[in-house]
């Protein structure tokens, strides 16, 4: 299995923080799963505030 994920063109790990491991492992670079986190916060939140009346998300 090792050597799949060694040869794949782009690798994520969806843990976060100090759980994100694999770019140790396999000594190459990932794509860790933080920003898909953030992605996930952030959609939620805009989400919510949509629906708070008088209230909408501002994006930058």
């Amino acid at each position: 299995m090792l050597d799949a994920l060694m040869r794949a063109d782009v690798l994520m790990d969806t843990n976060y923080g100090s759980r994100s491991t694999l770019h140790h492992q396999l000594e190459r670079e990932i794509v860790t799963g933080d920003a898909m986190l953030e992605e996930q916060a952030r959609a939620a939140f805009d989400f919510w505030l949509a629906h708070v009346e008088g209230v909408a998300p501002e994006r930058g």
